[in-house]
């Protein structure tokens, strides 16, 4: 259909209807202006998923995987893998059985954070 081929409006019996190109092409279009550098990166910082609902920090992992795998755009996502474990168990049932085996099919460079403990930050205590 030809009428759907337009950018940000589409004809429908005569009248043209407005829409919104979907989020993922602004950020293909915004990789594609950066041609001086071909290594350019679009690096996106997404914090705190682990004290939104399980849910919705599942969601939003979901989202990225499949929305926005876009070529030269970068996720770095700050979370507790254990936060979502039991979602993942009601979701996916034995399929996953932790949180961090979710997210290694995910997340392609992992890094795990240590727990600190005070005597790390003044080890003359």
């Amino acid at each position: 259909m030809d009428i759907l081929k337009t950018d940000g409006f589409a004809v429908i019996n005569g009248e043209r209807i407005h829409y919104h190109a979907h989020v993922t092409n602004y950020l293909a279009d915004a990789l594609s202006k950066l041609d001086e550098n071909p290594n350019s990166r679009i690096v996106a910082f997404l914090d705190d998923l682990d004290r939104c609902t399980p849910e919705n920090a599942l969601e939003v992992l979901e989202s990225i995987k499949t929305f926005f795998d876009i070529e030269g755009m970068i996720y770095v996502i700050g979370m507790d893998s254990e936060s979502i474990n039991s979602i993942i168990k009601k979701k996916y049932g034995d399929d996953f059985s932790n949180g961090l085996d979710y997210m290694q099919k995910i997340v392609q460079l992992p890094f795990q954070i240590p727990t600190w403990k005070e005597v790390d930050i003044y080890p003359n205590l």
